[in-house]
């Protein structure tokens, strides 16, 4: 970042050299500090919607009612035959990403499926854990081989502060995901 710093301010003063009026320079200027602000306030953006107190309320697109609901219990009952499709589904919200709220995990202990959302675009706060929430999005399948597996289990337990156990999984590891743009929790 220092670099990147030291990179833009050589080429403002090399701008600023080269204009009479310095209008030039003052251009440069506000470009980069525009810039440099706009990636702080992300980060810091980021950060206050992850430590949000109330989950309540809508986030991303309106849910479209007219996109079929299917319960939970429904959805896992034959995963694949929903893949590729859109739907709404409604539960629990289980787990936060504690990273980015990049996504929720909506179910109870027996069944539990992935709602994922572009990082950075919609944020879940921590606190959703716990609260009732309906995603809307498409059905997708990951297949991991035994390898791919152990990595993301061990991701995982990084990511919620828990010691990982490399001998507790063998073998490939299918996941079933939501991936969309639009949600809602309630209290």
């Amino acid at each position: 970042m220092k670099v990147l710093l030291m990179v833009l301010m050589l080429a403002l003063v090399a701008a600023c050299a080269k204009s009479e009026s310095g209008e030039v320079a003052e251009t440069e200027k506000a470009k980069t500090e525009k810039m440099e602000g706009m990636h702080h306030q992300a980060g810091d953006d980021e950060a206050e919607r992850l430590a949000k107190a109330d989950p309540e309320g809508a986030y991303g697109e309106a849910l479209n009612m007219e996109t079929p609901e299917v319960t939970l219990a429904v959805l896992m009952e034959d995963p694949g035959a929903y893949v590729g499709q859109k739907v709404r589904v409604s539960g629990t919200v289980q787990e936060v990403c504690q990273e980015r709220g990049c996504w929720i995990e909506l179910g109870d202990e027996n069944q539990k499926v992935r709602y994922k959302v572009k990082d950075g675009e919609i944020v879940f706060p921590l606190s959703a854990k716990g609260h009732m929430a309906t995603v809307e999005g498409v059905v997708k399948r990951i297949d991991l081989n035994e390898k791919q597996a152990r990595n993301y289990l061990e991701h995982m337990a990084e990511e919620q502060g828990q010691a990982f156990d490399s001998t507790a999984h063998s073998g490939p590891m299918t996941i079933w995901q939501v991936a969309g743009g639009a949600a809602e929790i309630k209290g």
